[in-house]
């Protein structure tokens, strides 16, 4: 809900399942969308961070997708995942710009993890968007005048 009105809401919908083939799991689902807060909820669940254009607080934002793929543990210490996720938006907004239309937004994204330990891991993950028409105005901010952007990030992690 909008801190300034609250008929400005942001309602989520997923529905997620997965399943387990020996070494690997098959994983899937569809969620629902609708925004009005200016948040950009589905650009933040896509990319797991805020938006940094931001969306129009009152133009109610829709987007529907769906997203699958599976993990596959290599070894006691490897795991390798891939996955797909789309994305359709409807009514897209952007701070600064307003209102920019509709949209869709591809993701493919690999990553693999080793155990160091039972604690600590190290990664590295690939990530490849293609963004078109609205959804565009999504990746401004990270790649300007383009419509795909492919990231790849390594680290470690360890679990207090």
């Amino acid at each position: 809900m909008s801190p300034n009105n609250s008929d400005n809401k942001d309602t989520s919908y997923n529905l997620s399942a997965s399943y387990k083939i020996g070494d690997a799991k098959l994983f899937g689902g569809y969620f629902n969308i609708k925004d009005a807060t200016g948040t950009t909820a589905a650009y933040m669940a896509m990319t797991n961070s805020a938006a940094s254009a931001g969306g129009v607080e009152g133009v109610q934002r829709k987007d529907k997708g769906y997203f699958f793929g599976t993990s596959y543990q290599a070894t006691a210490a490897l795991s390798l995942t891939g996955a797909f996720y789309y994305d359709k938006s409807q009514n897209a907004s952007v701070r600064n710009v307003g209102t920019v239309g509709d949209g869709k937004r591809y993701a493919i994204v690999g990553w693999a993890e080793y155990a160091l330990s039972k604690r600590t891991q190290v990664y590295t993950i690939v990530d490849y968007n293609k963004a078109k028409d609205a959804a565009r105005y999504e990746l401004t901010g990270q790649a300007a005048g383009k419509d795909n952007l492919t990231t790849v990030g390594v680290g470690i992690r360890h679990i207090f």
